[in-house]
Order: structure tokens, then sequence, then C-alpha cells
């Protein structure tokens, strides 16, 4: 495995979540206290997630997403951080701040900028 992947998969030890449910609550986290709906956490995810329904389902049965029915269109699912989800999220957030250090002294502002430019212009396309 490579290093990266191994120092990734170390920061979720023992909360339960793998990186893409983490993604999910920083998704749903960053629009408190809205919702999104799937196609939209599933446009926003890093990588994407092949079944992000059940994925939404375990969150939901570890009490750190709700869902609701949509007021326009009942059909359609929105899915909201809980109390205990964002409770979770400000616990790792320390967890990552060594990944946003060797990110900030290994990446000028400028690059970053750029970074952050294209990975929205990828994400616009879908």
């Amino acid at each position: 495995m490579p290093r990266s992947k191994r120092c990734s998969t170390r920061r979720f030890e023992g909360t339960g979540l793998t990186q893409p449910q983490y993604n999910v609550l920083r998704i749903l986290n960053g629009i408190y206290p809205n919702s999104h709906s799937r196609g939209e956490i599933a446009r926003r995810m890093i990588r994407r997630a092949p079944d992000l329904t059940r994925m939404l389902d375990r969150l939901v049965k570890m009490g750190l997403v709700e869902r609701e029915k949509g007021e326009q269109d009942h059909r359609q699912s929105l899915a909201r951080i809980t109390p205990k989800g964002r409770t979770l999220i400000e616990e790792l957030h320390p967890r990552f701040m060594h990944v946003n250090q060797l990110l900030t002294d290994r990446v000028t502002a400028v690059e970053a900028r750029t970074l952050a430019d294209l990975l929205e212009k990828v994400y616009a396309g879908d």
C-alpha cells in the first residue's frame, strides 16, 4: 500500500468511518444547517462513490446524517449532517491538520490557487 494511502487510512482508525464517508460528512457540514440531494453530494465528492445511497444509509444508521423529503419533489431525498456528525467532524479535524500543513509546506499559495481552480474546472464538467 502506498505511503499516502496508509497515512490517510490511519487517520480513520477507531472512527468507524471510511475516507468517502468522511468526505460526505465534510460536504454536508459545509452547508449546515441546509441539506444536499444525493446528486449534489456526488458532484462534490473528491472521488466518485459507486453506491452513494448505501453509504448515506450507513451514515444515517450511525446517527451522523439524517434524511428528509424534498419540499418541491417528495421523491427527492435530502441529506443533512446531524449534531453528532458535526461533533465527529470537529473531533477529527486535528488529525487532518497535518495533511494541510504538508500541503502548505510544499505548495505555494499561487500553486494552491491554480490547483483549486483546476479542480473546480474538473468538477464543473459533471
